[in-house]
């Protein structure tokens, strides 16, 4: 119908069509052509198409009309027999090109937060009570994080961390004086909830430190976690976990546990060992109280248990003072978080002075416990608010002996001179008369006069000096003494049981002289010899009030101190 202008293109019904861009052409020319014939039924297709060419100049081509134009064709040539509009709707679908998906943008990865650096306390990142601060990281691996708050005396805060997984945080709460002051620290808020939590009482004026690291070992990229710090109005209420406790095996406080009365202290409740309150070294705690937590029973007294961190070689000294009047405290410590474990106690620091004191040389790293209770019982729970006290332990020197002489006094080599002996003087007796022979007279001699008597030569007696004895022969003796803490009662020194600079002292029992004097190691052992004594020695501790006589000459000591039990409650 058109002539050689125009090449015949078979198509089937669902198939796709392709046209390249020189048939295209070819077509436009075709069409312009059909124009000058006599109108038919495809006759506004083909005006249609003429439109399309027009444009095709300018612009890419589209399939779509092409397509229609040539199923015009085929039904005009009778190639195609009946055709139906709707069969070439089904080709232009199956031809229409799928569009290309659009790609997500990758969100950028988070590293080091805006508050960095604030790695330790000097760098740490104000937030104030009240406030919160989001998108914090713990990037690189192993970074610390530090932030601090002004608290005011007396009052208490809730310092809580929310983290996204990925994160698993651990606070620590520090006082004013830095990283010796503990005041409390938290792994996870319950079972379940990586976050950390952690409630604390000022106990003075100044700026609080919160410290947090992240437990899980995964790459912290692009993972946040929250902080917030908040005043908590009154007395604190039970949290479903201890917020405390550095044991992540504890588990959450029972729904029963009882909740406090009206008039209990800001350090409640600490009824118990595993609600012992965390105390800092050298912090003083006023106004608390034996209001107990849950006090419907009178003659149950509330006793209150705290905990401090101590090392080895440490001297702490625990002590309640400022009692209101009508208090009596009864103090007691405990090496371990049981009765079993029961320590040196104290109920009146002096006659008529009814707070408590107990100092303790510490042999080991860990908690130390204290139990304050009261001395009397039977006032009821709603008028125990007064009778209140104030709490402090502190880390003093180890009381030290004044340092004797090391060595023991010698004999004098050599004693005074003896005076010399003045011998006494003989007395000369007077001559006798010679007689006269028988027969002889004699003239008469005159008349004897007595000759005077000679007056008695005075006599000097000189005390002759008392010899010196003789002392006893000097001997050799070495002595070697281990002094040691059981704690695991074996009867048996452990290397970390030894107790060190504990003074000891030899002397010589004849004259009460000082031998040897020294302070033990830091296994709790001394060793003393080669010794020059005279005879038996006494060996002593002054601080455990411990002597013992020796007279071996290589003797070998061993000086153990034994945990005593004591009862579960304070009489």
């Amino acid at each position: 119908m058109f002539g050689s202008d125009v090449d015949s293109v078979g198509v089937k019904q669902g198939l796709p069509l392709l046209i390249p861009s020189a048939a295209a052409a070819l077509l436009c020319v075709s069409t312009r052509a059909a124009l000058l014939f006599a109108c038919n039924p495809v006759c506004a297709i083909v005006v249609s198409m003429g439109t399309y060419c027009s444009r095709a100049r300018r612009a890419r081509p589209s399939i779509r009309p092409v397509i229609t134009w040539l199923m015009g064709l085929l039904v005009m040539s009778g190639l195609a027999g009946a055709w139906h509009p709707s069969e070439a709707v089904d080709v232009l679908a199956t031809a229409t090109k799928t569009a290309t998906p659009t790609k997500t943008p990758t969100a950028t990865p988070i590293h080091a937060d805006l508050y960095e650096p604030n790695n330790d306390f000097n760098s740490a990142t104000p937030i104030s009570v009240g406030g919160s601060l989001s998108n914090l990281t713990f990037w690189p691996q192993g970074d610390t994080d530090y932030f601090k708050f002004w608290g005011k005396a007396s009052r208490t805060y809730q310092v809580q961390s929310t983290v996204n997984p990925g994160l698993d945080s651990y606070m620590r709460i520090y006082g004013p004086a830095g990283a010796g002051q503990l005041l409390g620290e938290n792994d996870d808020v319950e079972p379940g909830n990586l976050g950390s939590r952690v409630i604390i009482m000022a106990p003075t004026d100044g700026f609080y430190f919160v410290e947090l690291t992240n437990r899980d070992p995964t790459d912290p990229v692009g993972r946040t976690y929250q902080l917030g710090v908040d005043e908590v109005p009154g007395t604190p209420s039970v949290t479903p976990t201890p917020t405390d406790t550095v044991e992540p095996e504890v588990s959450a406080t029972p729904s029963g546990v009882p909740s406090a009365i009206p008039g209990a202290d800001a350090m409640e409740p600490n009824y118990d060992f595993e609600h012992a309150r965390v105390l800092g070294a050298g912090v003083q705690y006023d106004n608390l109280n034996f209001v107990p937590w849950a006090g419907s029973d009178p003659n149950q007294p509330d006793n209150d248990f705290f905990r401090i961190w101590v090392k080895p070689g440490l001297f702490f000294s625990c002590e309640t003072f400022n009692l209101s009047p009508g208090t009596d405290t009864n103090m007691i410590l405990y090496l371990g978080p049981s009765f079993e474990q029961g320590g040196p106690g104290n109920d009146d620091r002096a006659p008529g002075d009814y707070s408590s004191q107990v100092s303790w040389y510490s042999t080991f790293t860990g908690w130390l416990y204290i139990l304050v209770g009261p001395r009397w019982s039977g006032i009821p729970p709603d008028q125990l608010a007064p009778f209140t006290y104030s709490l402090e332990c502190s880390l003093d020197q180890a009381p030290t002996l004044t340092p004797l002489p090391p060595t023991r006094t010698p004999w004098p080599t050599s004693s005074a001179p003896l005076p010399t002996y003045t011998p006494v003087p003989t007395y000369t007796p007077y001559p006798s008369a010679t007689p006269q022979p028988t027969g002889v007279v004699q003239a008469p001699s005159p008349t004897q006069q007595p000759s005077p008597t000679p007056p008695p030569i005075p006599l000097s007696i000189l005390p002759l000096p008392t010899a010196t004895p003789a002392g006893p022969a000097l001997r050799v003796i070495t002595i070697d003494i281990l002094i040691y803490y059981d704690a695991n009662e074996n009867l048996n020194p452990e290397l970390e049981e030894g107790i060190r600079d504990l003074a000891v002292a030899v002397y010589d029992t004849v004259g009460s002289e000082l031998v040897a004097f020294g302070y033990t190691s830091e296994s709790g052992g001394l060793h003393f010899g080669p010794l020059s004594v005279t005879g038996v020695v006494r060996v002593e501790v002054p601080f455990l009030g411990y002597s013992r006589r020796v007279s071996g000459t290589m003797e070998q000591i061993e000086v153990r101190i034994a945990p005593q039990p004591l009862p579960e409650d304070i009489p």
